[in-house]
């Protein structure tokens, strides 16, 4: 598949999950609140997760065969707000290696505190964000037959179009 958007948000987010692996330092799991990472008590649990992620992505761009446009935009999505809510937290990691003192800190917080934190985190950066540009591409997926468009093809697609008759 030759589809160099894809290819680029792939390498992005491949990208930011392994500085977000080189920056989660041993002192800093202290302050880690990802509910994965409490519940199991490992970090690897979550590298595993994002190492099975980042080649099944790989896996969808090499073998190609996306079923729909929905399918695709929902992939694109996961990059974009993915890669985002990862620098998040690529960035965070970086301003606690930089705190003095940092796992003393935050040893007092309890986890109960912590996975709020990351779920409100989660909740307003990616969750609702995604859930809100999902529905309305599924809303115009299933509409956009009962509507008249006085340009209804143009750009990108009308070039896919002629590509594939």
């Amino acid at each position: 598949m030759k589809n160099n958007i894809l290819f680029f948000l792939i390498c992005l987010f491949t990208i930011v999950n392994v500085l977000d692996v080189a920056t989660a330092q041993k002192d800093m799991l202290a302050g880690e609140s990802n509910p994965l990472y409490i519940l199991f008590g490992s970090i690897w649990v979550i590298y595993l997760l994002k190492i099975f992620l980042v080649i099944g992505l790989w896996l969808i761009y090499f073998k190609g065969g996306i079923n729909t446009h929905f399918t695709y935009f929902m992939i694109i999505l996961i990059l974009i707000m993915g890669t985002f809510a990862l620098s998040l937290g690529v960035y965070a990691n970086i301003r606690a290696l930089q705190t003095p003192g940092y796992a003393e800190l935050v040893k007092e917080i309890p986890n109960e505190v912590k996975v709020k934190s990351y779920q409100i985190m989660i909740t307003f950066v990616y969750l609702l964000p995604s859930i809100f540009s999902l529905l309305a591409f599924y809303l115009y997926e299933k509409s956009v037959k009962y509507t008249e468009i006085i340009k209804p093809l143009g750009g990108v697609y009308e070039r896919n179009r002629n590509r594939n008759t």
